[in-house]
This record gives structure tokens, sequence and C-alpha cells, in this order.
């Protein structure tokens, strides 16, 4: 016999670690949790209803995998830090080198930023390869050798690459502290948790029940000068 509640925190619990896996917030952004009474009706969300058939949850037999709704949240929210970091001024290339990364850290390294961050088209997935070559990689390397971009000065720059969910043309070189996300926290005793999951099991309906996925969010650059953009004329070939 299925204790249900337990079940359905288990579940609810995937969504959540699913969202976290794929989202960017914490490396692109200064999450800042804002209690629900400040600027209200100013903030945006994220918001999905959708049924599922109880008998998913009842029957051991049933295997039921919801991650894609987290990562589709996590999707949506990269989508806009996209749109609005890649309407900045830009500088614009014939053809992107590893030479104009490096001038882009430097530049925001000069203003007093920590740059920690790259937005990729996925044209220069084999090139971050050749461009890590003979770099020098701490001890506390994060990602691998495409995962991630190293310099010789000793800067990790994660990496996130467009995918046919997510295009994009620019180069965003980006610092976390230039970039805020507030967020309203959905649970009394946590400020981390962005995203409420909740299914109700005492839904109206004999055959599903009623799966609640919500984000409250607001997003703003407060330093423009601390994201670098790259427009490049031309792209290597797709990998």
């Amino acid at each position: 016999m299925i204790d249900i509640q337990s079940k359905l925190i288990e579940l609810e619990d995937k969504i959540k670690d699913a969202y976290m896996r794929s989202s960017v917030i914490d490396e692109v952004c200064t999450p800042i949790p804002v209690e629900q009474t400040i600027r209200y009706g100013q903030f945006s969300q994220f918001i999905q209803k959708l049924l599922v058939e109880r008998e998913h949850m009842q029957n051991p037999s049933h295997f039921l995998i919801l991650d894609e709704v987290g990562t589709s949240v996590a999707r949506g929210e990269t989508k806009q830090i996209i749109e609005k970091i890649s309407s900045l001024p830009s500088k614009t290339v014939e053809k992107l080198s590893y030479e104009d990364i490096l001038v882009g850290i430097q530049s925001l390294r000069d203003l007093g930023f920590v740059p920690n961050h790259i937005f990729l088209p996925i044209n220069y997935f084999h090139e971050v390869f050749e461009w890590n070559k003979g770099k020098w990689r701490p001890d506390t390397a994060r990602g691998s050798a495409f995962s991630t971009l190293y310099t010789n000065s000793g800067e990790q720059l994660s990496i996130n690459y467009s995918n046919k969910y997510i295009p994009f043309e620019h180069v965003m070189i980006t610092s976390k502290e230039a970039n805020i996300w507030e967020y309203r926290h959905v649970d009394d005793d946590s400020t981390k948790n962005r995203l409420k999951v909740k299914f109700d099991w005492n839904y109206n309906d004999p055959d599903n029940t009623l799966l609640l996925v919500q984000t409250i969010y607001n997003f703003k650059i407060s330093e423009e000068n601390g994201n670098f953009i790259i427009k490049p004329k031309n792209h290597p070939p797709n990998p």
C-alpha cells in the first residue's frame, strides 16, 4: 500500500531538484528573497497547473517522471535573463576569438566586477576545448574542458550553450553582482526555495490530482557595466 502523502512529497522534491539542476540564477545573478508584501503586484511569475492521473501515483507498477516540469521553469528564467542582458550595448567583432573574451573579462575586472559566467552559442563548443588547452586549472576546478572556460590568470567561467530550447547569438560574459534576481520565497522555513511545487490531492476530480508549479520573481540589471556583450558577425559551423 503506497503512502500517498510521502509519494507526493517525493515527486515534489524531484521537480524542485530538476529545477535547481537546470537553473542558472545562482551563477548569473545574486538571488534575494523578498517578502510577499514588498512591491506587491510588481513581480512577474511562471505558473503551471497540470492535471496528473491519480493512478500513476497509486499504482506501484507506474513510473512517473516529472523532472521536465522543473526544467521547463528554469529554461523560462534563462530566456528572460538572456533576453534582457543581450539587449545591452555590445561590442561587434568579425569572428569571435579567445582574445576577445579575455578583453571582456579584463574590462569587467577593471570596473571592479568578478566575471564568472559566459553564455556561448553552441557553435563554439569545440573552440572552448581548444581555448582551454594548456591553461592552468586549479585543484578547485569545477567543470570539464567543455563546460568551463579557464584563463591563465585563474578565472573559471561556467558556460551555458545555446540550444533548441534557448537559442541566442550573442556572447555574454556576466558577473553575478551586476544582476539581481528577487523572488518571493515560498516556504516559511527556507528562503532558498524559489519554486513552489504542490499537489492538491483533495482536488475535486476522481481521476486526477492538481499539480501547481509557481515561482514569483523580478529580474533586474543593477549594473549594466557588469555584463560584457560581444556580437560576432560570423559564427563557426554548428558542431
